[in-house]
């Protein structure tokens, strides 16, 4: 199991008071803890609250665009623009009862050409498993080479090209 870095957020708001900061790394974040302070912020005073932090991740992956990672007046004209796209597909209107029955229909195709064969979600999903993987073996343990050997990361030469060298490497808990 990971050990917590911190006490829970309740914990912390007995002494604090239910709004206070936290700093994860150089990121500032506010908590809100329990029911009437969530609603005082958000509903009574959603111009000072609403919105979403900007984070490098996010801004790196999505470079501003998207629904999900979008913010203020470029939120708002999205929103706009998946709401009439959706209505013009025929959300909310009895005929959207027909599409789906068709596209599952086509769906239902696509399994009969299989003809029982297991289907295979393919590459991606082995990679999102892997990222998931990798990602929380580097955040719960540190990378270094034993007795603090220097590595020669230059690749070696085979009869087909160059190849990665094999390393011996100590996981140590952060």
């Amino acid at each position: 199991s990971i050990p917590l870095l911190f006490p829970f957020p309740a914990q912390i708001s007995k002494t604090y008071g239910p709004v206070f900061t936290i700093y994860l790394g150089s990121l500032r974040v506010v908590v809100l803890c329990g029911y009437e302070t969530v609603k005082a912020a958000l509903v009574d005073q959603a111009d000072a609250f609403g919105g979403r932090a900007e984070h490098p991740l996010t801004e790196r992956t999505s470079k501003g665009h998207g629904l999900f990672f979008s913010n203020g007046e470029t939120w708002s004209q999205l929103r706009r623009f998946s709401l009439s796209t959706l209505r013009n597909f025929g959300m909310g209107k009895r005929s959207i009862e027909e599409r789906i029955q068709e596209e599952a229909q086509c769906l239902l195709e696509e399994f009969r050409k299989t003809k029982g064969k297991r289907a295979c979600p393919g590459e991606g999903l082995a990679r999102m498993e892997l990222f998931l993987f990798f990602t929380t073996l580097l955040q719960t343990f540190t990378l270094s080479s034993p007795a603090n050997q220097e590595l020669d990361v230059t690749p070696e030469y085979s009869g087909f090209g160059k190849v990665p060298r094999q390393y011996q490497l100590c996981l140590l808990p952060r």
